[in-house]
């Protein structure tokens, strides 16, 4: 028996790591966006629907455009843009922009869309987003219910536009029928309004995650152990380890 609680001790000690969760969720002050049932973002705006989400792992951006009039509409990538800021615990702001053709999986510069007819593109991952650097005295007791019943414990945060620790902003640029000068920028500004966190609690087992909520997402960060940060201080620790069993065996 005692050779198995060694063993067991051995193995929680020497483990390589373990994992910790941040659950958040986008928000938006914009009138002009509306929500459908699964909590996605929804923009209407003449001939033209855009839908956007966020669920899934490291914030999987993804937007859906629906050609809801009578004539051809374009998506011209190439005059569409990407707008995110980002700020830690010390107020420190950085802003940065792009063309939605620069690092993203966007392959065509223009998309038709005749009518009726919708796309599907997946922009990029915002797994950079620093919700690790948000200073931990933000955070209070919360809970988040899993997705068959109970409730995890978790530590969460609440944000404002204005202080949230990411806004994100996207502009379309849509072209109706074939006149080029036809052209409309459609909107979607997001922001970071919850933030949570807890050791080990895997998405999957949470009830926005299995409801696929559009404003949810997660990411993982890797905690390292630090019994194992390097071979020394592992062949410094055994060797301890050691000499005591030889102790308390002798």
């Amino acid at each position: 028996m005692r050779h198995i609680t060694l063993i067991v001790l051995m193995s929680i000690l020497l483990s390589s790591c373990h994992s910790l969760y941040y659950y958040a969720q986008f928000d938006t002050n914009n009138p002009y966006i509306e929500r459908d049932e699964k909590n996605n973002f929804v923009v209407t705006g003449g001939h033209v629907k855009l839908t956007f989400s966020f669920h899934g792992k490291d914030a999987q951006s993804k937007i859906i455009i629906e050609n809801i009039g009578n004539e051809n509409i374009y998506i011209n990538w190439e005059d569409s843009w990407i707008y995110q800021n980002e700020r830690n615990s010390q107020s420190y702001k950085y802003s940065y922009s792009h063309r939605l053709t620069n690092n993203t999986n966007i392959e065509n510069k223009l998309t038709l869309i005749e009518p009726g007819e919708k796309t599907t593109q997946y922009l990029l991952k915002l797994k950079n987003i620093p919700l690790h650097k948000i200073d931990n005295e933000l955070f209070t007791e919360d809970s988040i219910a899993f997705k068959h019943k109970g409730m995890a414990n978790v530590k969460s945060s609440s944000f404002k536009e204005y202080d949230s620790p990411f806004n994100l902003k996207y502009t379309i640029a849509v072209t109706i029928g074939e006149n080029t000068e036809n052209t409309h920028m459609f909107e979607g500004d997001f922001f970071i309004a919850n933030v949570s966190k807890a050791n080990d609690i895997n998405a999957n087992r949470l009830a926005p995650f299995h409801q696929k909520d559009g404003s949810f997402f997660y990411y993982e960060e890797e905690i390292s152990n630090p019994f194992k940060e390097s071979l020394g201080d592992l062949i410094t620790f055994a060797g301890s380890l050691i000499m005591i069993l030889i102790a308390l065996y002798a």
